[in-house]
């Protein structure tokens, strides 16, 4: 938020430089910078948490960016101004507010990412290390147990990931309300 926050109220060059950087990391593949970093850092829950943040921070960013420039031209954010209020009074008390609603749906949708990260992390061994409880790690493990007919100690936890992810999004889907776009349900 930080960042999308800054781009909205920073000056042009700072503005084009936060959402080229976005725009550029977005269009990598999630997984690829999560492994790249994970290789470089070593396996650790630390590494693993960087590893999110870094991947994860540009969706909101935008939206964030998006919400604050389409709303720095009402009436109320010019008669803050008008007022006397800082750029940053007005940032704090009169924009980010009504951000946080689209905000919190693109953050929801982000924790499903960072699930499917941090399992896919922890099952190729990047991740959180082996003695430590983590969905990746439940599968590294069953995977020894599949060819011996035990094929739901792998279904388990890898069901358990996919309805994770499945509520998570739902969830996202119920606080971002229903689509003005024409669509009805």
């Amino acid at each position: 938020m930080l960042l999308g926050g800054l781009a909205a109220v920073a000056p042009r060059w700072l503005d084009a430089l936060i959402a080229r950087t976005a725009d550029v990391l977005l269009s990598l593949p999630l997984l690829v910078i999560v492994l790249a970093f994970a290789a470089v850092a070593g396996p650790s829950l630390g590494t693993v948490i960087v590893a999110i943040a870094v991947s994860s921070w540009m969706p909101v960013a935008l939206i964030v960016r998006a919400e604050l420039r389409g709303r720095r031209e009402r009436l109320y954010v010019r008669a803050a101004y008008g007022l006397g209020l800082s750029r940053w009074q007005v940032l704090r008390r009169h924009l980010l507010p009504g951000a946080l609603p689209p905000v919190a749906s693109i953050a929801a949708f982000e924790v499903g990412h960072a699930i499917l990260a941090e399992s896919t992390l922890s099952f190729l061994g990047l991740g959180v290390p082996p003695n430590n409880p983590s969905w990746g790690n439940l599968l590294t493990e069953a995977q020894s147990h599949l060819l011996t007919g035990a094929w739901y100690t792998v279904a388990i936890p890898a069901a358990a990931v996919v309805v994770t992810i499945i509520a998570v999004n739902v969830v996202a889907g119920a606080i971002a309300g229903p689509s003005d776009e024409g669509g009805s349900w």
